[in-house]
């Protein structure tokens, strides 16, 4: 049986038990857990140009890095169908490196729990994406469940689960599995 978890203690636009600064407070945290999870999607996406090859290495590591060192936390986990990668050099190094040509992260529709310096997030990912060693067209979809902390330099990310719901060819129904294609 499954158990629907409230997305939010209380609702962020109710004032009942809340000052106005604290109010104003939760959703300026809101709005940086977006910010943050945007400028991943960014980076990541940045990596290819528009003719759907990918950038230099040069060009993504100079851009990746920064992003890495923005966004995780430096014992931060990063967990995918391909593996668990802990710390932000580890992180880093899968990053920069891609099985794809092309992609777009659309990350959506969060549900961001707030507690104190704390947050847990779950987001829908959909991701239209080129495949690099089978140079085909593809829809990704998976939900991501994320860990932030805030430090002294703003939120991070201190756990990345990513859970992926399909991965289809663009032509294919998303009922059939891709043979010898892992996302993510």
């Amino acid at each position: 049986m499954t158990t629907f978890i409230a997305p939010y203690q209380s609702n962020p636009l109710d004032p009942t038990g809340l000052s106005f600064e604290e109010r104003v407070a939760r959703l300026e945290a809101y709005e940086a857990i977006r910010a943050l999870k945007g400028y991943y999607a960014y980076v990541c996406d940045a990596k290819f140009d528009d003719n759907h090859q990918a950038i230099p290495q040069d060009e993504i590591d100079a851009m990746m890095k920064p992003m890495v060192d923005a966004v995780f936390t430096e014992d931060a986990q990063w967990t995918t169908g391909k593996g668990l990668y802990v710390g932000r050099e580890a992180i880093f190094k899968r990053l920069r490196e891609s099985d794809w040509t092309f992609a777009m992260h659309y990350y959506m529709n969060p549900i961001i729990r707030l507690d104190g310096d704390r947050a847990t997030a779950t987001w829908m990912l959909f991701e239209p994406c080129t495949h690099r060693d089978r140079n085909e067209a593809m829809w990704m979809s998976a939900l991501t469940d994320d860990e932030y902390v805030k430090t002294a330099e703003g939120w991070r990310i201190s756990k990345y689960t990513y859970r992926s719901k399909f991965l289809t060819p663009f032509d294919q129904p998303w009922t059939k599995p891709v043979a010898g294609v892992r996302p993510a």
